[in-house]
C-alpha cells in the first residue's frame, strides 16, 4: 500500500485534470490494441501484456481519481466559513454556485407587477383611457392617485419591491464572496490521499 500523500485541494483538482488526460490517452490505446483478428500478428510487441498493463493502469488511475474526489468531498463537508451571520460549508457554497443561486434569482424575478399591469391596460382601454396612460403620456392633473386607485389602475403587490431588490443585491454579493472563499479554501486546505 502506498504512503499517504498530502496536497492542497487546488493541487488535487489539478491532479484530477491530469488523471482525466491519462485516462483518455489510455482509452485510445485500449481501443486500438485490445483486440485483433484471430491469427493476425500483434500490432505491437507483447500486445496481450501491453493491454493487461493498460487495464491495470486504468484501474489505478480510476482509484486515484476516486480517492481524490472523495477526499475533496469530505473536506468540503467540514470546512466552513461565515458570511453575513450565516455559516456555510464549502459543499453548500458549491451547491449555491452550481444552481441554487440561479434558482433563487429566478424565483425573485417572478415577483413582478406584470400581471397587474396587463390587467390595468385592458381595464383602462375599456374605460376609454387607453394605453397612453400606461406609456406615461397621461396628464398627471387628469387623474389623482386616489382616482386611479378607485378605478383599479394601480397595481397591488403581495410582496415588497424593496425586499426583492435587497435579496437580488444580496445574491450578487453572496456569489462574489463564495467565489473568493472557495478559491481561498482550495489553496489553503489540505487533503490526504
Amino acid at each position: 500500500m502506498a504512503e499517504p500523500v498530502e496536497m492542497t485541494i487546488q493541487d488535487g483538482l489539478s491532479e484530477l485534470k491530469l488523471i482525466a488526460q491519462k485516462l483518455n490517452r489510455n482509452n485510445k490505446q485500449l481501443q486500438q490494441y485490445s483486440s485483433k483478428r484471430k491469427g493476425e500478428e500483434d500490432q505491437i510487441e507483447d500486445q496481450k501484456d501491453y493491454v493487461k498493463g493498460l487495464i491495470q493502469s486504468q484501474e489505478d488511475l480510476l482509484k486515484k481519481w476516486t480517492d481524490i474526489k472523495t477526499s475533496i468531498a469530505k473536506s468540503n463537508l467540514v470546512t466552513s466559513f461565515e458570511f453575513e451571520g450565516r455559516v456555510y460549508t464549502i459543499a453548500e457554497a458549491l451547491l449555491q454556485k452550481q444552481g441554487l443561486l440561479e434558482l433563487r434569482k429566478q424565483f425573485l424575478r417572478c415577483l413582478t407587477d406584470e400581471t397587474a399591469q396587463e390587467s390595468i391596460s385592458v381595464y383602462s382601454n375599456q374605460l376609454g383611457i387607453g394605453s397612453h396612460y400606461m406609456a406615461g403620456k397621461q396628464d398627471e392633473s387628469t387623474f389623482s392617485e386616489k382616482q386611479l386607485d378607485a378605478l383599479k389602475l394601480t397595481p397591488k403587490l403581495f410582496y415588497s419591491e424593496k425586499w426583492k431588490q435587497d435579496e437580488l443585491d444580496h445574491l450578487l454579493e453572496l456569489r462574489s464572496h463564495l467565489d473568493r472563499l472557495i478559491d481561498k479554501s482550495n489553496h489553503q486546505i489540505t487533503i490526504t490521499i
